[in-house]
């Protein structure tokens, strides 16, 4: 998933506009806009998307669109847990 299309489900989710986000992070939204289109957000401006969405910084990164960030986590425990349950019946 794109980076606009993570912004949009994020502000979806919190209930907050581009403007206000731009706002928050001391961007136009013609900039934030361009920088997006571009690929040119700095790591500062997304750390400072994430503090505003309550998102971590990998949502931006990652291929799944991450709607329930704990799943992200559930994933991995139940990944782990399928590595040790394997490696328990090698020995």
């Amino acid at each position: 998933m794109l980076i606009d299309s993570k912004l949009k489900l994020a502000l979806k989710k919190n209930g907050i506009t581009q403007n206000n986000l731009c706002q928050e992070i001391s961007m136009t939204a013609q900039g934030l806009r361009k920088a997006i289109l571009t690929k040119t957000l700095s790591i500062g401006t997304i750390e400072k998307m994430s503090d505003v969405l309550h998102v971590p910084i990998n949502y931006w990164f990652s291929e799944k669109s991450n709607e329930n960030i704990g799943s992200s986590v559930k994933d991995v425990f139940q990944a782990l847990e399928k590595i040790v349950a394997r490696e328990m019946n090698k020995n």
